[in-house]
């Protein structure tokens, strides 16, 4: 075996080991041999990997739901109310008041035929007054009324003693008490001139107790005139 194959197994020995060895690789030294391998294999691999990924995701959602909704309905139902009420209430009242007591200007006493007047005149008179009162007075479309006599006071009141009956002082009944008066006027308590004459004096009566007297012409007392129906 010969120098060169000598060499060359040494050769493969020593990259066997490299292959097997994480070592960098040893520097042969130059044997000075005529023949030495001078290896200058410089590997200068350099793999620069500048791969920028600027990848932006510039999706920009700016949806902008801007429904405005406007409803303008406006209701003008307007109801006019045509409605005519017609029903007219012909109901006539044709109640005539028939009180047979009652008598153009006052209160009647149907036994008697006699209209008194009713409600009496407020003031009181003295005698003569009291005529003359009677005489002008105007009422119920009557112009007929007169100051009444004794005699009918003493019928109007009734139930009179004997001393009445005989045309002498005495009472009846009171306007309260009588039948007829209370019925025409209620409870009447006043002094009333009468037409009639006892010398200078004139009669009265006086509804509250029924007495029937005369008094000075003179004395004021209240008058109820009556007329004939």
């Amino acid at each position: 075996m010969d120098r060169k194959d000598d060499e060359m197994r040494y050769l493969i020995i020593a990259l066997l080991l490299m292959a097997c060895s994480d070592k960098p690789s040893p520097v042969w030294l130059d044997d000075g041999g005529p023949d030495a391998d001078t290896d200058t294999d410089v590997d200068s691999d350099s793999d620069t990997d500048s791969g920028s990924d600027t990848d932006t995701d510039a999706d920009s959602d700016s949806d902008t739901d801007s429904e405005t909704e406007t409803e303008s309905a406006t209701e003008t139902d307007t109801d006019t109310d045509t409605d005519t009420d017609t029903d007219t209430d012909a109901d006539t009242d044709t109640d005539t008041d028939t009180d047979p007591n009652n008598c153009a200007g006052g209160r009647l006493d149907t036994a008697t035929g006699l209209c008194w007047q009713d409600p009496p005149v407020s003031s009181s008179y003295n005698r003569q007054a009291a005529v003359d009162y009677c005489n002008a007075l105007d009422l119920g479309g009557h112009t007929d009324w007169t100051l009444p006599s004794r005699e009918q006071f003493v019928e109007l009141l009734g139930g009179c003693d004997s001393n009445v009956d005989s045309g002498w002082i005495g009472y009846c009944d009171s306007c309260e008490d009588s039948g007829t008066c209370s019925l025409l006027f209620g409870i009447d308590v006043e002094h009333y001139w009468s037409a009639s004459v006892f010398g200078a004096e004139g009669w009265y009566t006086y509804f509250q107790n029924g007495r029937i007297d005369f008094e000075n012409f003179t004395v004021a007392y209240r008058v109820r005139c009556v007329r004939s129906e």
